[in-house]
């Protein structure tokens, strides 16, 4: 096994677990309703157990990039409702910094987009995300443009700006190598994105 990649994604698969909904019929068990903050906290807990679940996998696809091995499905998307989802992650980390975050989509003609649904969300909360976590005030653009390129054929471009520090011109090509941060400052992050 080269690169530390296992050749059998199906000895992967238990690492992907489903995480289970909250049971109403356990809180009533329990002696009652659970008060707001308890129930805010446990939205928390399960927010972050799925964000640790999709930090897992996106592991697991960079092994299979690495191998060689990496599938795309394209399908119909509703670029509007993904986008939606995707911010929809972020707004409550938002709030909490007092950052904004403003989202430009691209016109009515490119709501309906054919594309790998599940590898451009996670491109863009892998963006999204870096944005959020190195933002200390101001806020994040999301910008989608829809370029016609020939006949019914477009193009999208997605651009993510955002107030933060930003990255010294000198460090811009390095991080993007596996295990690369800006060099000189301290992050949580692992340089995987």
């Amino acid at each position: 096994v080269a690169s530390g990649v296992c050749p059998d994604e199906s000895r992967l698969r238990h690492l992907r677990p489903d995480f289970p909904q909250p049971d109403r019929r356990r809180e009533s068990q329990r002696g009652g309703e659970i008060d707001d903050e308890a129930r805010h906290m446990i939205n928390r807990i399960q927010e972050n157990s799925r964000r640790l679940l999709h930090m897992i996998n996106d592991i697991l696809d960079l092994s299979k990039i690495e191998a060689g091995k990496m599938e795309f499905y394209p399908e119909t998307v509703d670029l509007y409702a993904l986008l939606d989802d995707i911010l929809g992650m972020f707004s409550l980390r938002c709030k909490e910094k007092d950052l904004w975050m403003k989202v430009q989509k691209p016109d009515e003609s490119a709501r309906f987009v054919i594309t790998d649904a599940k590898r451009l969300k996670q491109v863009l909360i892998n963006f999204i995300g870096n944005s959020v976590k190195f933002t200390q005030k101001g806020g994040i653009d999301v910008i989608v443009k829809n370029t016609p390129v020939h006949n019914s054929l477009s193009m999208l471009t997605f651009s993510v700006t955002d107030t933060g520090r930003g990255i010294p011109k000198e460090q811009c090509e390095s991080i993007f190598e596996p295990f690369q941060q800006v060099k000189g400052t301290y992050s949580e992050g692992t340089g995987l994105g």
